[in-house]
């Protein structure tokens, strides 16, 4: 009898260690997509007219091999992401630029 309880007992611990490691991989999944919408989200697209000239001439410079695609501002960084495409292989390359124009 001390067996059968105890063998009982066995396999409940084992059942319930497999549920609660099973249990903690799943929030940390969603957690991880959460803080990646989040740092996502920061950049507002804008036009090239509202960058000062520094920008507007640095982004400007790619227009000969590049067509732009994208311009993005991250107000709190500071910081434009231009995402354009190479006109003859047509790979997307995205950049990001400081205020002064310089690629960071």
């Amino acid at each position: 009898m001390k067996k059968l309880l105890f063998a009982v007992a066995v396999l409940m611990s084992a059942g319930t260690a497999t549920f609660a490691q099973s249990n903690d991989s799943i929030p940390q999944q969603e957690n991880q997509s959460i803080i990646a919408q989040v740092a996502e989200s920061t950049y507002k697209e804008v036009k090239l007219e509202d960058l000062n000239e520094k920008l507007q001439a640095a982004i400007n410079g790619y227009n000969e091999s590049y067509t732009l695609k994208k311009i993005e501002y991250n107000e709190g960084e500071k910081l434009v992401r231009v995402t354009m495409e190479d006109k003859s292989t047509k790979v997307e390359k995205v950049i990001t630029l400081n205020e002064e124009g310089k690629e960071i």
